[in-house]
């Protein structure tokens, strides 16, 4: 629960300029890889990881982080291949749905060991292709939290299939008028 919610009501609006996609693995074309980008290393801020389908990029999961995107993009990498996240069902992703191949609350580690082989080997298609998009920005926790919280509003107002995206509905952070704009060259749909 955040302490100091007051505070955060009376923020300025906030201006988000997107930087990506990127992407974590292997390029295809005129891609670029996240590790290689120095806003990646050196900032913080708000990130998105998109599904691309039929040329827009569909916001996936939507985070904040105090510290280097890359060093938060590489726990997620580490919480994937630990066994302690969902680990999605890259069809279903590519129809826009969600649907797990392992549950780490119901299939237990146990489960994830005994096919890690196969698990290791969806991974690696769904990180291939994820797309990231960065938004540095120099605010407190609660003011990211805010942010993140409107984003995903947002987002799911805004797309066809809202249990695509993958976040947890903090409606008391949500603000819908404190993003003043949101650009970029390419952005994520519905943000």
């Amino acid at each position: 629960m955040i302490k100091n919610w007051e505070g955060v009501n009376t923020m300025e609006k906030v201006s988000i300029v997107w930087k990506g996609p990127f992407v974590l693995t292997a390029r295809l074309n005129e891609e670029t890889l996240l590790w290689e980008v120095k806003e990646a290393e050196d900032c913080y801020g708000i990130y998105v990881l998109c599904w691309l389908k039929d040329d827009e990029y569909h916001p996936h999961y939507i985070g904040m982080t105090e510290q280097a995107f890359a060093e938060r993009i590489k726990q997620h990498i580490k919480g994937f291949a630990s066994g302690n996240y969902y680990i999605y069902n890259v069809e279903a992703l590519d129809r826009l749905e969600k649907e797990y191949d392992y549950n780490p609350n119901t299939d237990g580690l146990s489960e994830f060991i005994k096919d890690y082989v196969s698990y290791s080997h969806t991974l690696n298609e769904y990180f291939s292709k994820l797309k990231v998009f960065l938004a540095p920005l120099e605010l407190n926790k609660d003011e990211l939290l805010a942010v993140e919280a409107t984003l995903s509003a947002r987002a799911k107002e805004s797309l066809r299939n809202d249990k695509f995206l993958d976040n947890p509905y903090r409606e008391n952070l949500v603000d819908l008028k404190l993003i003043k704009q949101s650009t970029g060259e390419v952005k994520p749909k519905g943000l």
